[in-house]
């Protein structure tokens, strides 16, 4: 999860350029530019009403029969435009490979895709929208599919463009044992209201299903095999907790957010006094 700044594109403008390159044009995309273009100022409105709502799928209804009569028709031209861009829409190949380090959805390390905030399956309208586009890593755009919120109110996905809240820390780790195998699992943490409702929810339905805590189990397997590795010839807590410290700090530099995997990781097992003695014994050759 990852704080973005905004696209530096105007898609309304975007609309337009697209309807003027290629509407004359006797070739495919322009056939798809044709059938849109009676119905690029719904296109345009719609964005307009994305934009007041932050994107939240809780007042953002899709566009029905009644606005666009050829509605399946309107589906298969957007979407065929997305799968083939006219020049205008080349932006998105470069919006997929704009960012490094970790994943904004998910915060798992990597990107490569595009991520619909907002599916395109469902909402078309927003098939080339860019601030409903979110560079993201192939395994949870995967994942989340087509879940878009909950059965409560505010239970959503976090939006990497529009909630400012994720700038911060808002998720850890919480370890329990078995220390020889212990279960690690991502939790919330310094979020309330509403803020928390939007993140557990996206923890449990887009962080976990992408395997956030097989990665967790690993991270303690690897550190429990060489310790000194990482914490060097520690062999009190608050030694240990500085060596681990100075790793999530290169892990959220690295990641470009403490909420990447490996950050989490290390901020929780601060936190947790059981698990680090278990190192300690490690280090001391007890165990």
């Amino acid at each position: 999860m990852r704080k973005l700044n905004f696209p530096q594109y105007n898609s309304a403008e975007i609309i337009d350029s697209s309807q003027l390159d290629e509407l004359c044009q006797k070739n495919r995309k322009g056939k798809h530019i044709r059938f849109i273009s009676s119905y690029i100022d719904i296109i345009k409105k719609s964005y307009e009403h994305y934009d007041k709502h932050n994107g939240n799928p809780w007042f953002i209804n899709s566009l029905s029969e009644e606005t666009i009569p050829s509605l399946s028709a309107f589906k298969q031209h957007m979407n065929l435009l997305y799968d083939n861009p006219p020049q205008a829409l080349k932006f998105i190949k470069s919006l997929r490979e704009s960012i490094q380090g970790a994943c904004p959805m998910c915060g798992r390390h990597g990107n490569g895709t595009i991520d619909h905030y907002l599916p395109k399956s469902i909402f078309p309208e927003y098939s080339f929208f860019s601030k409903n586009l979110i560079p993201a890593c192939d395994r949870c755009n995967k994942e989340r599919s087509l879940k878009i919120k909950g059965d409560i109110l505010h239970e959503r996905p976090i939006h990497p463009y529009f909630d400012k809240f994720i700038e911060k820390r808002i998720m850890s780790s919480h370890f329990k044992p078995d220390w020889r195998a212990p279960l690690i699992t991502p939790i919330a943490i310094d979020v309330k209201d509403e803020e928390k409702i939007i993140v557990e929810w996206h923890i449990k339905n887009i962080v976990i299903p992408s395997g956030i805590k097989n990665h967790f189990s690993y991270l303690w397997t690897k550190l429990c095999e060489s310790p000194k590795i990482y914490i060097k010839n520690a062999i009190n807590l608050e030694d240990i907790i500085k060596k681990l410290y100075e790793i999530q700090l290169i892990y959220e530099n690295n990641g470009g957010t403490p909420n990447n995997w490996d950050a989490c990781f290390y901020h929780g097992l601060q936190n947790s006094e059981e698990a680090l003695n278990y190192l300690i014994k490690i280090q001391k050759g007890e165990l």
